[in-house]
Order: structure tokens, then sequence, then C-alpha cells
């Protein structure tokens, strides 16, 4: 998996390498071969029958994303950064419960700033800026990517009325704010900024996970404690429950505290060792471009948050390999059978 990131991430439009380079092409050639301590016999020889894949197989077939170069990501930023102390709050929460893409965009076109003093008015502000209203929500995790199709059904009006946007949007109207200071202007520690989050309506790990991260502009250190704590969402628990060979859905939902915290400390062990094989390569590489690769992508995976979403990838991407399902291919758009599936994204 982590040969597959760094191709993905070497093919990153935004700043990759290029998979034109002689150290990039020996990754991407190479098969993967998935070997976990828990499986039934049944599922490894499903997956032994089927053809076997290569790195760049799944880099070029897969939807792989990358947080730290994700155009959305970079969008989103950037709106944050027109926000103020007092409505930074507001804008995070709306942000991390419409997040498509093309809304994004057409933030940045319209000037790159949210528009609207409450959340009805920005909701509002934002329906009326784009052509189709399945373009305010991401394609990429539930539950927005089932709120698309929910969205299109309905006429502006109905979109529009508080009680479809508190009850099938899960969408508080008066969010309650959140800081990250105290009053005498020291960080909160990152864990009891986290559990708030998550008490915010139509929140969960994951959710909380993705306004922290916008909050802070996905920069890669915002405050002393932010290496100490992370969210995990259900596809990086069910990778990490596989890197400890545990099973893979063993408390993968789980809205316990308890549970946040034990994956927390696995995250940061698998991290360590990440950290460790990536110091391994770098220090065996001959080829100035091969270390510049690996350590941008160590520095990138030293934020606990990012390395939290490289396992959701990783996830993603084990799943595939086992079940060759076409939701995580380039290019496919879930149909209205998909919706009710075991949608295993974050």
């Amino acid at each position: 998996m982590l040969n597959v990131m760094l191709v993905r991430r070497a093919a990153d439009r935004h700043d990759g390498a290029g998979l034109d380079r002689p150290f990039v092409r020996r990754l991407a050639d190479t098969q993967v071969d998935l070997r976990f301590g828990v499986g039934s016999e049944a599922l490894r020889d499903t997956a032994a029958g089927r053809s076997r894949l290569t790195v760049a197989d799944l880099v070029r077939d897969c939807r792989i994303g990358w947080e730290v170069t994700d155009a959305t990501s970079r969008l989103h930023r950037d709106i944050i950064r027109q926000s103020t102390k007092k409505t930074r709050s507001l804008h995070a929460y709306f942000l991390s419960r419409f997040s498509g893409r093309e809304l994004a965009r057409s933030i940045a076109s319209a000037g790159g700033k949210l528009q609207g003093r409450t959340m009805e008015e920005i909701v509002t502000w934002a329906y009326d800026l784009v052509q189709d209203p399945r373009d305010l929500f991401s394609a990429a995790f539930r539950p927005q990517s089932t709120f698309r199709s929910q969205a299109a059904r309905m006429q502006r009006q109905e979109f529009l009325q508080p009680q479809t946007l508190r009850d099938i949007f899960k969408l508080s109207l008066d969010p309650s704010k959140v800081v990250v200071k105290d009053t005498s202007g020291r960080f909160l520690r990152k864990r009891e900024v986290m559990k708030k989050l998550k008490g915010l309506r139509g929140s969960g790990p994951f959710l909380a996970k993705h306004m922290w991260r916008i909050m802070h502009g996905f920069a890669l250190n915002c405050g002393p404690h932010d290496a100490t704590y992370a969210e995990t969402g259900p596809g990086a628990r069910k990778f990490l429950n596989l890197w400890s060979g545990f099973p893979a859905q063993f408390s993968a939902t789980s809205t316990a505290q308890s549970a946040a915290d034990a994956f927390n400390e696995i995250l940061h062990r698998a991290q360590n060792d990440v950290r460790n094989e990536l110091n391994r390569r770098i220090r065996a590489s001959q080829v100035d471009e091969e270390k510049n690769l690996l350590r941008t992508f160590a520095a990138e995976v030293s934020n606990v948050d990012v390395f939290q979403f490289f396992c959701c990838e990783c996830w993603r991407l084990v799943d595939y390999v086992f079940s060759r399902h076409r939701r995580y291919l380039r290019g496919h758009r879930l149909g209205p059978e998909e919706d009710e599936v075991d949608w295993d994204d974050e």
C-alpha cells in the first residue's frame, strides 16, 4: 500500500514528480500482494483466483485521493482564509457538510468568500450559486454521497425548508461555535476540541476530523497538541484493524470515546511503522529525486490527520483488490441502487 500511495503522490497533477522517472516506474511495476493476519480461507482463495494487480493498475484505475494536494482541500483552504475569527467555526461547519468540488469552485469564482450571516442564509446563497443541487455535496464519502441523489429529486423550495435541512441533511441551523483556544490564548487539547466537534448535529468521527482540517486550512502544523490525537473514520479503522491483525469490522463504526482513544493509539503505532520504513528507504536511496519524493511524503504523513487519510485510502484499495467493486473506479458515479450498499469510504 505504501508503494501505491507513493506512486499516486508522484503522479499528482499539482506537484508530483511524474511517472516517467525510473524509480517511480520500478515501484509501479511491482505486483500487489496482500497478506493480512485475518481473513477466511474462502476470501483468500477468492483473491488468489483473480488476476494479480500491479501498483500501476491501482493508480491508473482507482480513485485515490490525497488530502494535501486535493483540489477541493486547496479551495477550502483559500475560502476559510477569508473567514474571520467570528465566522470561522460557522464556515467550517458549512464546508464540512457541503463539500462538493463544484460548489467550492463556484465559491472561488464568486470571490472566494461565503455570503450570509446564518446557516440558512449561507445554504440559500450556495444553492443559487451552483447549477445542480447535487454539486453541493461530495461524491467521495457518506453521508454526502447519498444526499446527492436526494437533492436531485427536490425542488428549490423543498430543499431549503428548515425541516428538510435538519431532518434529511442532518444540518444544525445554529451550530455551536467551536473554539480551539482558551480565554488566555492557549490551545485547548485537541481531544477535547474533537469531542465538541463530534457533538455537533450530523457529526461523527470522520466529519469531526474533516471540520477540524477545514478550520485550520489543512495546515500540516496547527497547534502544540496537534500530533497527540486524531479521529479515525470507519475506513481508516478497518485498515488499522487489518494492520493489527484484527477483523476489519471490529468497532469500525463505534461512536464510543473509548473506541476513538484505542484507534488513536493504533493509528500512532502504524504511523511510526510507516515513518521508520520511509526513513529506511531514504537512507538506502542513491537517487536525489527519489529521496525528495520520500522526504515530501514523510513530512506529509507526519501529520496524524493526513496519516488517517492515508489509512482510509489504503482501506479503499484493499477492499478493491478483494472485491473489484466498480464504485472504487475512476469516473464511476453511484447509481440509485448503490446508495444502500455498505459504502466503505469514510
